[in-house]
């Protein structure tokens, strides 16, 4: 399964007039936008010495410049990955005084199969 497209393509269906980037967003002076990466892969779960299923993670990170925006999209956002088969683990959010942006970043992760079948 390719997490990374997964995540992209789940994204981009939930906010489509919201710009979606790998790691930061291509513009800090177009907010909001969405920017998402793989925080990690590894072996979930071991059957006969051989990796049965596996679990990644994917960081989503909103910015902005209000926190109720980012509440808002933080909202739709989580329902978006969930909806595309990822349980959220954890949300923290930040501000950059000097840059006045806010940055709220959710944890999802999503456990499947070798041949990439979502196992919960």
């Amino acid at each position: 399964m390719n997490v990374k497209e997964k995540t992209y393509k789940a994204l981009k269906s939930g906010f489509l007039e919201t710009s979606v980037s790998y790691f930061y967003p291509q513009s800090f002076n177009h907010l909001p936008a969405i920017s998402y990466y793989e925080i990690s892969q590894k072996p979930f779960i071991f059957a006969d010495d051989e990796e049965y299923l596996l679990e990644s993670q994917i960081a989503v990170s909103i910015w902005g410049v209000s926190s109720e925006v980012l509440k808002e999209m933080g909202d739709m956002a989580s329902e978006t990955m969930k909806k595309a088969g990822f349980t959220k683990v954890e949300t923290k959010e930040s501000y950059d005084k000097d840059n006045r942006i806010y940055e709220q970043t959710h944890m999802f992760k999503i456990i499947f199969n070798k041949e990439g079948i979502n196992n919960g």
